[in-house]
């Protein structure tokens, strides 16, 4: 048998792939309970999530993230290194963190020792220590690393970027917090916080692994069953802040090597109906290795080691940006190509062969994408943050499959806006300025104000 090395091997068929079933309870306090058993390694996942995030800071950029991130750091019996101590006798992690629209808390351990891990975890949620010497320490680290952060032009861009889109909007700062506001948050505020948003009513506990159903689910009930159920408060949108022209900004960077890049503007919500279609369109745009963007700034041009486009989805729309780094003396031809790309894909349709590779690869990754329990139980937190239909997404890798040339133009035309997409550069403003000053009047940015807050 002999083998032409000078052409391509035809793909094989893609992996089948079908979005495991679960069975789904409701405890009498709002905790809505999500069971789904595999049995083919000897452990268990538990994940709690809460339908609070940086969403609900209170006028108090992090306090939400503070929170969260304190559950997993002690209870009212057991200090920090204790916890820890316990989690990792029964061979797993205890963590937790928060994101725009949710937080939340897993558990992992050996199946042996699944009572245990539950029990631990309604203790970390339901009767945290928020000891003064942990929150001292936490506040201290964030403010530590917003302050390292300013040393790396691609946050300085990133931070920008939000300022240029969200304006006294909720989405402006970051949801870690900033110096500023991080100087504000105390116990009194953290307990309170808690008391107000960390409750059942509306969170989500998903179970995931080897175990008996009947008898996990009185173990639940047991543990969870006197958690706080509490009125949620109707949810209003916020309205996005109008941006009527190009924002043109570079955050002065004088000793940076190279430029960091954003181009961006105003996106979609999670449950727009136009999302596939949305995807497939950035992907070929930016969202893949072979990618316009990628072939054009760094395989033709070789201005970046690489360069990505993405939608940034949440409950209220968010943003569409470009990200690269490049070289000093090419940021001007660099933006002005990010720009060109995005009015082409408007312009042109795709050609059929490019549309058939980026659905293959799309379509492609969905059984790897869905492999671990921390995947399938981030996927389930998905479909129920956002209302989503239990088949979401076995549909949507169908969905992406059919998507045709004529709806990638669509979605290109009505999602992307080179025309008034804001331009962010953080790096030497001395040297930057002059090449991009051709899209409109520049505004230079010292960084070191954005540590004094809101002026």
């Amino acid at each position: 048998m002999t083998i032409d090395r000078q052409r391509v091997p035809e793909p094989g068929p893609s992996a089948d792939f079908r979005f495991p079933d679960w069975k789904e309870y409701t405890l009498k306090n709002g905790l809505t309970v999500v069971l789904l058993t595999d049995p083919t390694f000897p452990h268990v996942s538990f994940r709690i999530m809460m339908s609070t995030g940086g969403n609900h800071d209170d006028g108090l950029p992090g306090l939400t993230s503070v929170v969260a991130d304190l559950l997993s750091r002690g209870t009212s019996a057991l200090t920090a290194s204790e916890v820890a101590e316990k989690t990792e006798f029964m061979g797993g992690r205890l963590s937790s963190g928060s994101q725009w629209d949710s937080s939340w808390i897993g558990i992992t351990a050996l199946s042996t020792y699944s009572a245990d891990a539950l029990k631990l975890l309604a203790d970390s949620v339901m009767d945290p220590g928020f000891r003064q010497e942990d929150i001292d320490f936490l506040v201290e680290q964030r403010k530590n690393q917003f302050l390292m952060n300013m040393d790396s032009t691609s946050w300085l861009a990133g931070y920008a970027m939000s300022l240029a889109l969200f304006p006294k909007h909720l989405y402006e700062f970051p949801v870690s917090g900033t110096t500023w506001s991080l100087e504000k948050i105390n116990r009194h505020r953290i307990l309170e916080h808690y008391q107000n948003r960390f409750q059942a009513t509306g969170s989500l506990l998903i179970a995931i692994g080897d175990f008996d159903p009947e008898t996990l689910l009185p173990g639940i009930e047991k543990h969870f069953s006197h958690w706080k159920p509490h009125a949620l408060e109707p949810e209003t949108l916020p309205v996005l802040p109008l941006i009527n022209k190009r924002k043109i900004w570079v955050v002065d960077k004088p000793d940076a090597v190279q430029s960091s890049i954003r181009i961006a503007h105003h996106g979609i919500s999670k449950s727009n109906p136009d999302l596939p279609a949305v995807m497939v369109m950035n992907t070929i745009l930016g969202g893949y290795f072979g990618s316009r963007l990628n072939l054009n700034l760094r395989e033709d041009k070789g201005f970046t080691y690489g360069v990505r486009s993405a939608f940034s989805e949440r409950r209220y729309p968010g943003f569409f940006t470009v990200v690269t780094d490049v070289r000093t003396e090419v940021t001007g031809e660099s933006v002005h190509e990010i720009i060109r790309e995005m009015a082409r894909l408007q312009r042109e349709p795709v050609d059929t062969p490019t549309l058939d590779n980026v659905k293959n690869y799309m379509t492609g990754r969905f059984p790897s994408d869905f492999e671990t329990n921390d995947q399938i139980a981030q996927a389930i937190m998905e479909i129920r943050l956002y209302n989503l239909n239990a088949s979401y997404f076995s549909s949507l890798r169908n969905q992406i499959a059919k998507i045709t040339r004529e709806q990638v133009l669509d979605a290109a035309r009505k999602y992307l806006n080179p025309q008034k997409a804001s331009i962010i550069v953080a790096g030497n403003a001395a040297d930057v300025t002059g090449q991009i000053s051709s899209w409109g009047q520049v505004q230079v940015i010292d960084p070191q104000q954005w540590q004094k807050g809101p002026q």
